[in-house]
């Protein structure tokens, strides 16, 4: 364990991958369920029926409702 912590992130990251799908197996409907989602949301943006807010803007609303205000 003290070798992996020692690796990049990148490197940690694909191990971590690799170690949840030798655990849980490859779960093909859920990739195909998350490729059919991203193709979804993507052609709302191009259609323009969704409305974009900037990553600033959320933000500053989270921290705001985080204090109550």
């Amino acid at each position: 364990m003290a070798d992996a912590l020692r690796l990049s992130e990148d490197d940690r990251l694909t191990m971590a991958c690799e170690l949840l799908e030798s655990v849980d197996g490859e779960d093909v409907g859920a990739e195909q369920a998350w490729a059919a989602e991203i193709e979804k949301r993507a052609r709302e943006v191009v259609e323009g029926s969704v409305e974009l807010i900037d990553h600033a803007d959320v933000m500053a609303e989270l921290d705001a409702l985080e204090r109550g205000v």
